[in-house]
């Protein structure tokens, strides 16, 4: 059993006689309260308690006491005990061996969603912000480290000493956090004067060097994209060997994952330093948007998990120098990933309604992550992203230290739209919060089709998109405000694809465009739009000619984009697979770029897995291994080796591995018996 000392310092708002505090799994007796009250006139009285109750199932404890007046202060102290735990949530231990085989053993906190109240009792919701000043009696072979710096560390009985720490700024009781083991750092001071610190095990200190430098870089770019300074003095990054997470932004001190935290150039591939990148500029980013303003409730969480997703990726471009194309890699992995949950009729909102606590952890999936990063991408878009960081600067400033909804960061948005002139659907200006609503108050997405009504005109007109039409979704999500209908904007280029044109498909009007019979074109440019197209008639067989005979006409995103959304309409009968490939078998060949030979393999890898069983399978495989035979052969495999760390060739290797590895896969005789020869020993 732990032992622990809690003093709350409250304001009574209304009169009571009762204090109720989130407890869970701590023991109490009669001995453990004392309460001193301070009136309006500044008296000092030793105040009655009159026993508690302990509420299991509602997770509390109620103290009762003599009557408290509005406008009276409240200062109280528990003493209390608890068991550490060994679940991955509240206080807990872990255990490892160091490399002579010794066990070790180390402590840390994971407090959210509702875990704060397994170590300490108090107002456990996001609302409820305090400055937390925490002192910790660890083992002397130990360090200890918590949100705020160390001030100051004292011996205290035989073996032991306490470590205490500075006052926190007021956060939320899901960002507090406590760690203690036998650790190893690197350290350094990023431009704007914070102290970054990575610590490790001893065996593994050496291996945070890359999460260092990536968290010095990014911490301090963020301070002028937010335009608010990090208000710590440190910012504390810790590899745990047991970590239910990926990691944990706790405000100073954040937690990982050691495989999320941890880099080695001879032992771990370019796709494990590009997640250590993703990790760390996911977790910073949230020290504004989620520690600095908070969601009032747990309905929210999506914009806190949603922001740091968009963010994440335009901080790994900062950490990489843009080498990792992340512009590129959030159309293949944030936005298919929500494509591909959010048309299942098990998905859900971005925002929705939670009554309790324990419903929590419902809400931490892709649709939280990977559609609202989708969702607020598109919502950047539409404004610029000037505007963009403009509404967020008066945002932040705004709810600084306190608590904020979704509305209230429309409301912000909506100032720096005012402010520009920006338009929205029928050609009025934009109202940000309905657009915006529309997105993450239902779920789903639609697809736009482009129709030709003749040799003149196009209609594009709006479905929402399901996987399968079959099947309802969830009763309390089947009627929605807005229908399953959005104002989606709308992005085309015709002939060349040279130039850009704009336009709404507005919620409840279909848009006629004239576009001549020997004009094709292609619509959701770069992908910035969460909707998905279809093009009836002849345009998917234009747009496989226009591919084949020169896909550079479009980029990366816009290849990308066609692809995805070529093999997603023909899962659901709305092209013929026959069709698919012969749009591209051609194009495919011709493709040199990464993002669209990733977004290719991975469908299509889709379809091999229905069908690997099959006679089928084997003329599936042949057809993969033609289309990508031109680029195996042209594979660099003296750079993949000699060059594989080289940050400047990172784009280059992803695409080569790709190309090797789904050759392979297609069972290519000759890249088989290739890679068993590299890899024998």
């Amino acid at each position: 059993m732990i032992q622990f000392q809690l003093d709350i310092k409250m304001a009574v708002l209304q009169q009571t006689n009762e204090i109720v505090l989130n407890s869970k799994d701590l023991s109490f007796t009669d001995d453990s309260f004392s309460i001193t009250k301070k009136a309006k006139s500044g008296e000092l009285t030793a105040w009655n308690f009159n026993g508690f109750k302990v509420e299991k199932e509602l997770e509390k404890v109620t103290i009762h006491t003599d009557k408290l007046t509005e406008g009276d202060t409240i200062y109280l102290k528990i003493k209390y005990s608890a068991r550490i735990l060994d679940i991955l949530g509240g206080l807990y231990i872990s255990s490892y061996k160091d490399f002579s085989g010794k066990t070790k053993l180390m402590a840390m906190t994971q407090m959210e969603p509702t875990d704060a109240r397994r170590m300490v009792p108090c107002f456990d919701e996001p609302a409820f912000k305090a400055t937390w000043d925490v002192s910790v009696e660890h083992p002397l072979e130990t360090i200890a480290l918590s949100n705020g710096m160390e001030t100051g560390t004292i011996p205290t009985s035989d073996g032991w000493q306490l470590t205490t720490f500075k006052q926190t700024p007021k956060m939320s009781s899901y960002l507090l956090a406590i760690v203690v083991g036998d650790l190893s750092k690197t350290e350094t001071t990023n431009s704007n004067g914070v102290l970054v610190r990575v610590w490790a095990r001893h065996e593994t200190v050496e291996d945070t060097r890359y999460a260092l430098e990536a968290g010095a870089k990014v911490l301090a770019q963020y301070d002028e994209y937010f335009g608010i300074k990090f208000p710590l003095e440190k910012m504390d990054m810790v590899a745990c060997p047991d970590f239910s997470a990926g990691a944990m932004e706790n405000w100073g001190l954040v937690t990982y994952r050691e495989t999320d935290l941890l880099y080695n150039a001879n032992t771990f591939g370019m796709s494990e330093k590009q997640r250590v990148a993703t990790v760390v500029a996911h977790e910073l980013a949230h020290q504004w948007f989620g520690n600095l303003v908070t969601m009032e409730w747990w309905d929210d969480l999506w914009l806190n998990e949603g922001f740091a997703t968009l963010v994440e990726y335009d901080g790994t471009d900062i950490i990489s120098d843009k080498n990792y194309h992340m512009e590129e890699e959030f159309v293949r992995d944030a936005m298919d990933v929500a494509f591909n949950a959010d048309a299942l009729p098990t998905s859900q909102p971005c925002s929705f309604k939670i009554d309790k606590s324990l419903e929590v952890s419902e809400a931490f999936n892709p649709i939280s992550y990977d559609k609202g990063g989708s969702v607020l991408r598109m919502i950047r878009y539409v404004l610029t992203p000037t505007v963009f960081q403009e509404g967020l600067k008066i945002y932040l400033s705004k709810h600084a230290y306190g608590n904020a909804a979704a509305s209230d960061l429309w409301a912000a948005l909506q100032i720096a739209a005012d402010n520009n002139k920006i338009m929205g659907p029928r050609n009025s200006p934009l109202n940000v919060h309905h657009f915006a609503s529309q997105w993450t108050t239902q779920m789903g997405f639609p697809v736009v089709i482009a129709k030709r009504i003749n040799g003149s005109f196009v209609e594009f007109s709006q479905k929402r998109y399901k996987s399968t039409y079959g099947t309802q979704e969830r009763l309390k999500y089947r009627n929605p405000e807005f229908r399953f209908k959005w104002d989606i904007p709308l992005t085309i280029t015709r002939g060349a694809g040279d130039v850009l044109e704009k336009f709404w498909v507005d919620r409840d009007n279909s848009l006629v465009l004239p576009i001549p019979d020997n004009e094709f074109f292609v619509m959701n440019i770069d992908s910035y739009g969460f909707y998905r197209t279809h093009y009836e008639d002849e345009g998917w067989k234009k747009i496989g000619v226009a591919l084949a005979e020169n896909p550079k006409r479009f980029s990366t995103r816009t290849r990308a984009r066609m692809i995805s959304d070529a093999f997603a309409m023909a899962h659901i009968g709305k092209l013929k697979y026959g069709d698919l490939f012969d749009l591209l078998k051609e194009y495919i060949k011709k493709e040199d770029d990464t993002l669209p030979l990733n977004m290719f393999n991975s469908e299509y890898n889709l379809i091999v897995s229905y069908q690997s069983s099959e006679p089928t399978g084997v003329d599936l495989n042949t057809f993969k291994r033609n289309l990508l035979r031109p680029q195996y052969e042209v594979v660099d495999k003296s750079q993949l080796i000699t060059n594989f760390a080289d940050d400047s060739l990172f784009w280059d290797n992803f695409k080569a591995n790709t190309v090797i590895r789904e050759m392979c896969l297609a069972k290519d005789p000759a890249c088989v018996a290739d890679e068993f020869k590299n890899y024998q020993v």
